[in-house]
């Protein structure tokens, strides 16, 4: 073999692996960790974070949680929502007000990065008991893909509380 044909099975062999390392940046790569959830009277609030270890911007576009035993599945609220609220008052006047909101979807993710996610599920007909002591599963959907993570709902959780003191800080 000459020069010219160890030069050709070299680019052979780049271009095989550059295209092989770029696929494998392209997949989606999320991970979702530590899910607090609180059961209150009308809606499920969860929150979690989300580590994109992927290259490329990722985009959840929906959320959606389900309980197996029963069938049930809620999706998440698209717009924000005031979870908790805390008005800070001197001399009758509003000084400042503290705000909980949850995430509005679409939830775009940066690569490389990892974000906390704050959502809320409407249960204005569902019966609240079908979610409590029983594993509750949570699946994002992100470019026609879902990811999915089960995990328990807690019933007297103080989330917002834990929240509102954290905001303070």
């Amino acid at each position: 073999m000459d020069f010219l044909d160890w030069l050709t099975v070299i680019g052979f062999v780049l271009s095989t692996y550059l295209s092989i390392s770029k696929i494998r940046s392209s997949l989606i790569k999320i991970k979702i960790d530590n899910i607090s959830s609180q059961l209150s009277q009308n809606f499920i609030t969860i929150r979690f974070i989300v580590n994109n270890r992927s290259s490329q911007y990722r985009a959840i576009t929906d959320a959606y949680i389900s309980q197996k035993s029963n069938g049930v599945v809620i999706k998440a609220d698209i717009y924000e929502k005031v979870l908790a609220h805390n008005i800070h008052k001197k001399n009758n006047e509003i000084q400042y007000r503290n705000e909980i909101l949850s995430n509005k979807i679409p939830i775009n993710v940066t690569p490389n990065s990892a974000m906390s996610v704050l959502l809320s599920f409407p249960i204005n007909n569902i019966n609240d008991k079908v979610f409590v002591n029983s594993v509750v599963k949570l699946e994002l959907k992100i470019e026609n893909k879902f990811v999915n993570k089960e995990f328990y709902i807690n019933r007297k959780s103080d989330l917002a509380e834990q929240l509102m003191k954290a905001a303070k800080r």
